[in-house]
């Protein structure tokens, strides 16, 4: 039974006990103790029930000020909670039922290696490309974030030159090696929007340019334009296969554009995971 001597207290309680069980998440919802996912299935933790107004309170404490005018215009967030020699953990903020609710996963400390991963190795000749784009695809949590970590990670390990990430929020921190040097901007703290930060990446003079997510047509845009001027560009995609993943990307634009769009796609496309 947790006792609740301070609600931030509560919550460290909580995401040790998940990282001690190896959740994969924690639930914070009003009217409900915390939950964790583990193996699948949905347990309760052993507690007092949360109020509406208790994680409120705790939403806001954690939540980085940058990320709370977000969240009262838009009533959703996503940032990094820290818990010193315990873990990191990625939050999803937002309301439902007119209350304050969240999602939290583990970030794992270590970046592992593909073998680690069970990724295939034509991944290490991805990440080794001069130039091209490579989109990383699935649904959420399919590990996406973790694949492109593992990408960056090996590419810094074995070469020289600066690579840039945009990233909403920073999960993996990459540190930098004698030869390569890693800028991590997250959106809303570092720079503005993706755009923003795809416009000025052009003065970083960057060789791998990492975008957290295509979410628009200027990003597709701006990352295969990237591309094309000589930069490996890492992306993701919500997408289940190769076939859908082009389909996505064509339903950012109108029809009288898609024929080219397709046309530089194809000449700068290295893979799709």
């Amino acid at each position: 039974m947790i006792e609740i001597e301070s609600i931030r207290g509560l919550l460290d309680q909580v995401l040790t006990v998940s990282v001690r069980e190896k959740a994969s998440d924690v639930y914070i919802k009003s009217g409900k103790t915390p939950m964790l996912r583990i193996e699948g299935n949905l347990i309760p933790i052993e507690c007092a029930a949360l109020t509406p107004e208790m994680i409120e309170h705790l939403a806001m404490t954690i939540m980085p000020q940058h990320q709370r005018e977000k969240f009262e215009n838009f009533h959703d967030a996503n940032f990094i909670y820290d818990i010193e020699n315990v873990s990191r953990f990625r939050v999803n903020a937002y309301r439902q039922k007119g209350t304050v609710a969240m999602v939290m996963r583990r970030v794992e400390d270590e970046i592992l290696e593909f073998d680690t991963l069970g990724l295939p190795q034509v991944l290490a000749q991805l990440a080794m490309q001069k130039r091209g784009l490579v989109l990383c695809t699935g649904p959420t949590g399919s590990g996406k974030s973790t694949t492109l970590a593992s990408m960056i990670k090996y590419r810094k390990d074995r070469s020289t030159g600066h690579i840039v990430t945009l990233e909403d929020p920073i999960e993996y921190l990459h540190d930098d090696q004698e030869t390569c040097i890693v800028s991590q901007r997250e959106i809303g703290q570092d720079v503005g929007t993706f755009k923003e930060g795809l416009e000025s990446a052009v003065r970083q003079a960057p060789d791998v340019l990492l975008v957290g997510e295509m979410r628009d047509p200027e990003s597709v845009q701006s990352a295969v334009y990237f591309a094309e001027t000589g930069h490996l560009v890492l992306s993701t995609l919500h997408a289940n296969n190769a076939y859908q993943t082009i389909e996505r990307i064509m339903q950012f634009f109108p029809e009288d554009m898609q024929a080219a769009v397709l046309a530089q796609i194809s000449l700068n496309l290295r893979g799709i995971i």
